[in-house]
């Protein structure tokens, strides 16, 4: 396709099949005979098989043309390239994520790069540059020459501004890279470059060299490449350069006995959600455990959010909670469309499970933040506490009347008076807040969901007490990110903690592991009396 998107020459491709599901990029650098024209990067596309990946697997691709040769690009090229272009694909299929105003999401998470020949060297040199820009590199017949921007600084472009002290090398960010080569002498140096910065507890860092004969019109090898490194890496926005992962698939995902696909209908709407037992739990042996809800964001369905956080792993550890992962129509949430499918979850969970139910807990990132926040103002009584995680200030009310990215400039009239009737009601509901420090959607100052929690839970204005990694997110309980945490703590006159917030160091708009500990730590210990609006403390 040719179109008006760019001020760099290149051709791309949007599939067909691409709309509200998590689309992958794919940035392809041709041989040097085929980047000198548009029509020669398409035809390479064709050959080489990509265009055809491209179009099954519901991703964009994306072709830098060289029109001087690949030596006369600059290094910056493709990250160039993705600032301009990232919100520009329109969708083909008719279906985009609600609040893209009919464009594709090219999420930082999910972008690969592969190379061939002059282009695969191009590609290794843009790697060396921006080891953190991809989740997933393949370079076939060609390796890097230009090693002069390793050691320099990241460019930690994930976040706008690293706390004083951060200083991460580009030679230390690991990658996720698969070289092709027929030469394995040419092919050491850079094995020996980026597997120093891997990490033997990491599967996802890694660099793996195939030693053969390879054809750039091989399109087994392009569909091999797609399918067993591109389909199961992901680089999550969780750290300034982002941090290497294993994922499933969606099929994968799916078919995971692990997780237990069920189906809940609430109005004219099918629900699927996904149930976690802890690990080598049957049904039975979980009967009387509480339940957790996980929440995914905007355009991040449940198979793609559900092993992001860590609440999985951590119902394995602690053998404490049952997890349900529940998908959203368009993957996006709407507490006005949405909120009735809760009650009809819990109400089969009890059947099922005979699940504890007065202690069940939700919460959510993001768009799933502001469902967590809202069903606990719509639906208090199914809940004993709740755990909003790098939530927007506003409403999902006001995201489902306008299809624009651009936040509303005040709350929706349904969504406030819940509020305000909530408040009046006399509920309680205990609130664990997170944010990170360079978050551009959720800022923890802009959060007019505190003071209404504060009030309700009967806490007072200030904090009283602070935890950091001195005295509380230390290794001896568990936590391997806490010196990233500063957490306020807010009790009542008795000084027990009902509302907390913390701020995540050197955080995007993303999640980690250790969120859920705290946050487990913090709700386990509340339960709400059937048919009573004040939660109890079990201690």
């Amino acid at each position: 396709m040719i179109d008006i998107i760019s001020t760099k020459a290149l051709y791309y491709y949007i599939s067909s099949k691409a709309g509200c599901a998590p689309c992958k990029t794919i940035y392809l650098c041709a041989p040097a005979e085929a980047s000198t024209s548009i029509e020669s990067a398409e035809q390479f596309t064709l050959e080489s098989g990509w265009q055809a990946i491209a179009e099954e697997q519901e991703a964009i691709l994306v072709v830098p043309v060289a029109l001087n040769g690949w030596d006369a690009e600059p290094l910056s090229l493709l990250m160039d390239i993705y600032n301009e272009t990232k919100n520009s694909f329109h969708t083909r299929s008719g279906e985009a994520i609600w609040g893209r105003t009919g464009t594709l999401w090219c999420w930082e998470t999910i972008l690969y790069l592969v190379g061939y020949e002059e282009g695969a060297t191009f590609a290794g040199n843009v790697l060396i540059s921006n080891p953190n820009m991809f989740a997933g590199v393949a370079l076939v017949n060609g390796v890097p020459n230009d090693y002069s921007k390793a050691e320099a600084p990241s460019s930690h472009w994930m976040i706008k501004t690293a706390i004083e002290g951060y200083a991460v090398k580009n030679s230390e960010i690991p990658v996720h890279l698969w070289l092709f080569e027929d030469n394995k002498e040419v092919a050491q140096k850079s094995v020996d470059y980026f597997g120093n910065s891997r990490s033997n507890e990491n599967p996802a860092e890694q660099v793996r060299l195939f030693v053969g004969n390879y054809s750039s019109e091989d399109t087994k090898l392009s569909q091999m490449i797609f399918e067993e490194c591109f389909s199961h890496v992901i680089r999550w926005k969780n750290s300034p350069d982002g941090t290497l992962a294993q994922i499933n698939n969606k099929e994968e995902f799916y078919a995971d006995p692990r997780f237990i696909r069920k189906t809940a209908v609430a109005g004219e709407r099918s629900y699927d959600y996904f149930i976690y037992l802890p690990e080598k739990k049957t049904a039975d042996q979980v009967n009387g455990l509480p339940l957790v809800f996980t929440l995914h964001g905007r355009g991040e369905p449940a198979w793609m959010f559900t092993t992001k956080n860590g609440w999985d792993t951590l119902a394995d550890e602690t053998r404490e909670f049952i997890l349900v992962s529940l998908d959203s129509p368009g993957n996006i949430w709407f507490v006005l469309r949405d909120n009735e499918v809760f009650e009809k979850i819990i109400t089969q969970m009890i059947e099922e499970y005979r699940i504890d139910e007065t202690r069940v807990y939700l919460t959510g990132f993001s768009n799933g933040a502001i469902m967590t926040r809202e069903m606990a103002y719509c639906r208090p009584h199914l809940f004993a506490g709740i755990s909003p995680s790098n939530g927007p200030w506003f409403d999902s009310r006001s995201m489902q009347l306008k299809d624009d990215s651009k936040p509303p400039k005040e709350m929706a009239p349904e969504i406030a008076q819940m509020m305000k009737k909530f408040e009046e009601s006399g509920w309680e509901m205990p609130c664990a807040f997170f944010y990170g420090d360079n978050d551009p959607a959720a800022d923890a100052r802009e959060n007019p969901a505190l003071e209404l929690m504060l009030r309700v839970n009967s806490c007072e204005k200030e904090p009283s007490k602070v935890y950091t990694v001195d005295n509380y997110f230390t290794l001896d309980k568990g936590y391997k990110d806490g010196e990233r945490f500063q957490t306020e703590v807010y009790c009542r006159e008795d000084q027990s903690a009902r509302v907390s917030v913390t701020v995540m160091k050197n955080m995007p708009h993303g999640t980690i592991a250790d969120e859920a500990r705290f946050a487990w730590e913090f709700l386990r210990q509340f339960y709400r009396p059937k048919g009573s609006k004040k939660v109890l403390n079990k201690n």
